[in-house]
């Protein structure tokens, strides 16, 4: 694999690969869904499957997501 000298030389220098204007917080998925699963008991394993597939809407509203 060949790699050009300004890569080489910001490897070097410990900056980063890539540049982003936005910082990113994570969102774990299945802990989400787990926790809106509990509102329906009733729900069982087989049910689960059609719960993940479908889609959600998240809102941010003063610094906080619902």
């Amino acid at each position: 694999m060949q790699i050009g000298s300004p890569m080489a030389a910001s490897y070097l220098l410990g900056l980063p690969d890539h540049y982003t204007s936005h910082k990113f917080k994570p969102f774990y998925w299945r802990y989400y869904v787990q926790r809106a699963l509990e509102s329906w008991p009733e729900c069982n394993e087989g049910q689960q499957s059609d719960v993940i597939d479908s889609k959600v809407t998240i809102h941010k509203y003063k610094d906080r997501y619902y």
